[in-house]
């Protein structure tokens, strides 16, 4: 499942990852985070940090708490030690720089992919 508040983003990741991924939705605002990711379940989300008024950090725990076992790659055009440790303590997967090429943010996908078939935790 991909989450970012510009339509153009998640057009460009669906393009790119249809030929390595499954995409069961696409949202784009922090309400619909939630519901969608509780009612289809989904193994891994591609999470931006700042969804629109929502923040991708506190979605993150609340995805992993209600809609386990779920795995969350987060996703920011800004990137900082801080932000790299906050992710982490949110229970993110991974953690993936808008700016980086595809082939890292495919590999987090599979990561995670790979850590929710397994039910391990994020690391």
């Amino acid at each position: 499942m991909l989450a970012d508040d510009y339509p153009g983003v998640v057009s460009a990741w669906q393009r790119v990852l249809e030929f390595s991924c499954e995409i069961v939705g696409s949202v784009s605002t922090g309400w619909a985070v939630l519901e969608t990711a509780v009612r289809l379940s989904p193994d891994v989300i591609v999470l931006d940090v700042n969804l629109g008024q929502a923040n991708g950090l506190d979605l993150c725990r609340e995805i992993k708490q209600k809609a386990r076992p779920t795995q969350v790659v987060l996703v920011s055009a800004t990137v900082t030690d801080e932000l790299r440790d906050a992710a982490h303590h949110a229970g993110a997967s991974s953690f993936v720089s808008k700016f980086s090429g595809i082939a890292d943010l495919e590999s987090a996908i599979r990561c995670a992919y790979s850590n929710s078939l397994h039910g391990s935790a994020a690391p």
